[in-house]
């Protein structure tokens, strides 16, 4: 991040703050090992201080924007925290209160093995069952916390089969999984409306389970996997009986293209393509249009309906 831009930034948030606010620069380590510049806008007067990546007003500053826009931009995304402001400390080191908000996401192993050596996780193919505290969920967005080792100590040591338990029943009710042909999407948006499988105006067949909904067609080429809010909806891939009820349906085994931590494509098997055509794809859309953080894997994989398990393909 150029130095131009934050001395910038710097001098207009020191005249902007008042005296119980104080702000600092600081590097965060984000997903896939990738090292985010953001500010941290402290206030003596509440219990959080939220992470604001700069990359994007750095890029608006670069392209002409005014400093004091931006900063007008980025003090407001800092005040829209406040939806966190009933979190606790508790609410993170206490077991019994932690455990109502604990969720899991995938990750790429590898590629966050540096991460993993502090956070508890879960060997999956290529990948790692990481678990996180939801702190708050509304209309400004999402905000969580990753489980760390210390986190778990001050817990009482519960073991990955306890945070795995408890962490799935949580994920599969918070955030529904959600299954929709292309087409479906492509008739929905269309119509203006965001594609879920509640609309009118999808096509092909609906059905629910517990924790999913699906509106899947038999020949479509390609469904998209994610959940509900649309954010790390990768995981869907490991809710319970949903692999199974899209093969059931199809009647077919299929390939899983991972394309970011937020969504997946199902593809069934015998198809126009195979496991090293569809690898080639993800390899190419990962390194031209995937942010580096929202890369899941570079692996396809694939489901088989006689064992009801997912491998690398």
């Amino acid at each position: 991040m150029s130095k131009d831009f934050l001395v910038a930034l710097e001098e207009v948030l020191a005249n902007r703050l008042n005296s119980s606010q104080s702000f600092e620069f600081q590097s965060v380590n984000k997903n896939n090992g990738v090292a985010l510049m953001a500010v941290i806008i402290k206030d003596m007067a509440s219990n959080i201080a939220p992470c604001i990546y700069l990359e994007q007003y750095e890029e608006r500053y670069n392209n002409g924007e005014d400093i004091e826009s931006l900063v007008n931009e980025i003090l407001r995304t800092s005040a829209s925290a406040k939806g966190c402001e009933g979190v606790d400390l508790s609410d993170i080191t206490n077991w019994d209160k932690a455990k109502k908000n604990l969720v899991y996401r995938l990750v790429n192993k590898e590629r966050n093995a540096d991460r993993l050596k502090d956070a508890p996780h879960i060997d999956y193919l290529d990948l790692a069952i990481v678990f996180y505290i939801d702190l708050a969920d509304n209309d400004e967005g999402l905000a969580s916390t990753l489980v760390t080792n210390k986190m778990v100590k001050c817990w009482g040591n519960p073991t990955t089969d306890e945070l795995i338990t408890v962490a799935k029943a949580n994920t599969e009710v918070k955030y529904t999984a959600t299954v929709n042909c292309m087409s479906s999407m492509v008739s929905a948006m269309m119509c203006g409306e965001a594609p879920n499988t509640d609309s009118a105006n999808l096509i092909g067949d609906s059905f629910k389970g517990e924790n999913f909904r699906m509106n899947v067609t038999q020949g479509e080429p390609m469904h998209v996997v994610t959940n509900d809010k649309q954010l790390n909806g990768a995981n869907a891939i490991c809710y319970t009986g949903l692999c199974k009820a899209f093969a059931e349906f199809m009647e077919n085994d299929f390939y899983i293209i991972p394309s970011s931590i937020h969504e997946c494509l199902f593809v069934p098997c015998g198809g126009n393509f195979g496991a090293d055509e569809l690898r080639a794809m993800v390899t190419d859309v990962n390194n031209t249009q995937v942010q580096p953080t929202e890369i899941l894997s570079y692996n396809v994989y694939k489901y088989t309906r006689a064992t009801d398990t997912i491998t690398i393909a």
